[in-house]
Protein backbone atom coordinates (compact mmCIF):
# COMPACT_ATOMS: atom_id res chain seq x y z
CA UNK A 1 0.00 0.00 0.00
CA UNK A 2 1.18 3.25 -0.66
CA UNK A 3 2.40 6.05 2.21
CA UNK A 4 -0.93 7.58 2.18
CA UNK A 5 -4.91 6.26 0.84
CA UNK A 6 -6.12 6.87 -2.07
CA UNK A 7 -8.53 9.49 -3.07
CA UNK A 8 -11.67 9.26 -4.68
CA UNK A 9 -11.67 11.63 -8.38
CA UNK A 10 -14.34 13.72 -8.40
CA UNK A 11 -17.03 13.77 -11.28
CA UNK A 12 -15.88 16.91 -13.23
CA UNK A 13 -14.01 17.55 -15.79
CA UNK A 14 -10.62 16.95 -14.36
CA UNK A 15 -11.71 13.25 -14.33
CA UNK A 16 -13.44 13.22 -17.22
CA UNK A 17 -9.83 14.01 -18.94
CA UNK A 18 -7.93 11.67 -17.55
CA UNK A 19 -10.36 9.01 -18.19
CA UNK A 20 -9.97 10.02 -21.85
CA UNK A 21 -6.64 9.67 -21.80
CA UNK A 22 -6.09 6.50 -20.21
CA UNK A 23 -8.94 4.80 -22.03
CA UNK A 24 -11.41 4.76 -19.35
CA UNK A 25 -9.20 3.59 -16.60
CA UNK A 26 -8.68 5.43 -13.30
CA UNK A 27 -4.95 4.08 -11.84
CA UNK A 28 -3.68 4.06 -8.74
CA UNK A 29 -1.66 7.00 -9.54
CA UNK A 30 -4.63 8.89 -10.50
CA UNK A 31 -6.11 8.17 -7.41
CA UNK A 32 -3.05 9.27 -5.24
CA UNK A 33 -2.61 12.57 -7.35
CA UNK A 34 -6.35 13.12 -6.78
CA UNK A 35 -5.03 14.62 -3.44
CA UNK A 36 -4.42 17.79 -5.69
CA UNK A 37 -6.94 18.30 -8.13
CA UNK A 38 -4.94 20.85 -9.81
CA UNK A 39 -1.47 18.90 -9.99
CA UNK A 40 -3.56 16.32 -11.65
CA UNK A 41 -5.01 18.33 -14.07
CA UNK A 42 -1.48 19.64 -15.12
CA UNK A 43 -0.28 16.28 -14.72
CA UNK A 44 -2.56 14.65 -17.24
CA UNK A 45 -2.09 17.51 -19.51
CA UNK A 46 1.97 17.02 -19.63
CA UNK A 47 1.52 13.29 -19.94
CA UNK A 48 -1.28 13.57 -22.77
CA UNK A 49 1.35 15.67 -24.38
CA UNK A 50 4.09 13.11 -24.00
CA UNK A 51 2.57 10.07 -24.69
CA UNK A 52 0.63 11.57 -27.83
CA UNK A 53 1.79 14.84 -29.38
CA UNK A 54 5.61 13.90 -29.63
CA UNK A 55 7.52 13.88 -32.95
CA UNK A 56 9.99 11.41 -31.33
CA UNK A 57 9.36 8.16 -32.03
CA UNK A 58 6.74 6.36 -29.22
CA UNK A 59 9.60 3.45 -29.27
CA UNK A 60 12.19 6.20 -27.89
CA UNK A 61 9.36 7.48 -25.45
CA UNK A 62 9.14 3.80 -24.15
CA UNK A 63 12.85 3.08 -24.30
CA UNK A 64 13.35 6.45 -21.94
CA UNK A 65 10.33 5.62 -18.98
CA UNK A 66 11.98 1.88 -18.88
CA UNK A 67 15.66 2.81 -18.76
CA UNK A 68 14.06 5.85 -16.07
CA UNK A 69 12.85 2.86 -14.12
CA UNK A 70 15.52 0.81 -13.72
CA UNK A 71 17.77 3.50 -12.69
CA UNK A 72 15.05 5.22 -9.93
CA UNK A 73 13.50 1.91 -8.94
CA UNK A 74 10.48 2.19 -9.84
CA UNK A 75 8.96 -0.92 -10.56
CA UNK A 76 5.14 -0.02 -11.44
CA UNK A 77 6.89 2.47 -13.84
CA UNK A 78 8.70 -0.72 -15.38
CA UNK A 79 5.39 -2.23 -15.20
CA UNK A 80 3.11 -0.04 -16.77
CA UNK A 81 5.51 0.56 -19.42
CA UNK A 82 6.70 -3.08 -20.65
CA UNK A 83 3.65 -3.97 -22.40
CA UNK A 84 4.13 -0.30 -24.11
CA UNK A 85 7.71 -0.98 -24.84
CA UNK A 86 7.08 -4.35 -26.43
CA UNK A 87 3.93 -2.74 -28.42
CA UNK A 88 6.03 0.03 -29.93
CA UNK A 89 8.69 -2.33 -31.28
CA UNK A 90 11.60 -1.99 -28.79
CA UNK A 91 13.18 -5.60 -29.52
CA UNK A 92 13.53 -7.86 -26.59
CA UNK A 93 17.20 -7.52 -26.31
CA UNK A 94 17.05 -3.95 -25.91
CA UNK A 95 14.41 -4.46 -23.47
CA UNK A 96 16.43 -6.59 -21.28
CA UNK A 97 19.68 -4.61 -21.71
CA UNK A 98 17.57 -1.86 -20.23
CA UNK A 99 18.49 -4.14 -16.42
CA UNK A 100 21.79 -4.10 -16.72
CA UNK A 101 23.66 -1.51 -14.40
CA UNK A 102 25.63 -0.69 -18.00
CA UNK A 103 24.12 -1.46 -20.48
CA UNK A 104 26.19 -1.46 -23.90
CA UNK A 105 26.22 -2.95 -27.57
CA UNK A 106 22.76 -1.98 -28.70
CA UNK A 107 22.41 -2.73 -32.07
CA UNK A 108 21.60 0.84 -33.24
CA UNK A 109 23.65 4.25 -32.01
CA UNK A 110 20.29 6.12 -31.85
CA UNK A 111 19.14 4.02 -29.09
CA UNK A 112 22.78 4.14 -27.38
CA UNK A 113 22.86 7.72 -27.83
CA UNK A 114 19.31 7.45 -26.15
CA UNK A 115 20.09 5.09 -23.26
CA UNK A 116 23.20 7.34 -22.02
CA UNK A 117 21.56 10.27 -22.18
CA UNK A 118 18.79 9.12 -20.02
CA UNK A 119 21.62 7.27 -17.62
CA UNK A 120 23.15 10.81 -17.54
CA UNK A 121 20.70 12.82 -16.80
CA UNK A 122 18.95 10.88 -14.70
CA UNK A 123 21.98 9.90 -12.24
CA UNK A 124 23.93 12.93 -12.67
CA UNK A 125 21.54 15.74 -13.82
CA UNK A 126 23.81 16.42 -16.61
CA UNK A 127 24.01 16.10 -20.21
CA UNK A 128 27.75 15.64 -21.50
CA UNK A 129 28.82 17.41 -24.73
CA UNK A 130 29.45 14.27 -26.05
CA UNK A 131 26.34 12.66 -25.65
CA UNK A 132 24.32 16.06 -26.81
CA UNK A 133 26.34 15.48 -29.99
CA UNK A 134 25.54 12.34 -30.31
CA UNK A 135 21.43 13.09 -29.80
CA UNK A 136 21.99 15.25 -32.65
CA UNK A 137 22.90 12.73 -35.26
CA UNK A 138 19.59 11.54 -34.67
CA UNK A 139 17.42 14.31 -33.31
CA UNK A 140 16.29 17.66 -34.79
CA UNK A 141 15.91 20.64 -32.94
CA UNK A 142 12.27 19.86 -31.55
CA UNK A 143 13.40 15.95 -31.70
CA UNK A 144 16.67 17.04 -29.10
CA UNK A 145 14.14 19.19 -26.44
CA UNK A 146 11.70 16.11 -26.33
CA UNK A 147 13.89 13.52 -25.49
CA UNK A 148 15.74 15.54 -22.81
CA UNK A 149 11.99 16.97 -21.84
CA UNK A 150 11.06 12.88 -21.97
CA UNK A 151 13.58 12.55 -19.78
CA UNK A 152 12.95 14.68 -17.44
CA UNK A 153 9.28 13.58 -17.14
CA UNK A 154 9.62 10.31 -16.45
CA UNK A 155 12.13 11.09 -13.48
CA UNK A 156 9.55 13.39 -11.89
CA UNK A 157 6.87 10.48 -12.38
CA UNK A 158 9.05 7.43 -11.05
CA UNK A 159 10.11 10.00 -8.20
CA UNK A 160 6.14 10.30 -7.57
CA UNK A 161 6.03 6.84 -7.37
CA UNK A 162 8.99 6.05 -5.25
CA UNK A 163 8.66 8.69 -3.09
CA UNK A 164 4.64 7.49 -2.32
CA UNK A 165 5.75 4.06 -2.40
CA UNK A 166 2.95 3.11 -5.13
CA UNK A 167 4.77 -0.04 -6.30
CA UNK A 168 3.80 -3.28 -8.99
CA UNK A 169 1.77 -4.61 -6.12
CA UNK A 170 -0.68 -1.58 -6.47
CA UNK A 171 -0.78 -1.73 -9.64
CA UNK A 172 -1.44 -5.42 -10.18
CA UNK A 173 -4.14 -5.28 -6.89
CA UNK A 174 -6.29 -2.58 -8.56
CA UNK A 175 -6.16 -4.46 -12.21
CA UNK A 176 -7.58 -7.77 -10.28
CA UNK A 177 -10.23 -5.21 -8.74
CA UNK A 178 -11.36 -4.20 -11.57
Amino acid sequence: MPRIPYQNLPEDDVTEAVRARRGGEITPLDKLLAHSIHLLAGWNSLLGAVRGELSIGQHVIELIALRVAVINGAGYEWAAHLPLGTRSGLAEEVISALLERSPRGFASPEIESVVRATDELTVDARLSEATFEQLRHYFDERGLVEVIAVIATYNMVSRVLVGLDLTERDRSAAKGSS
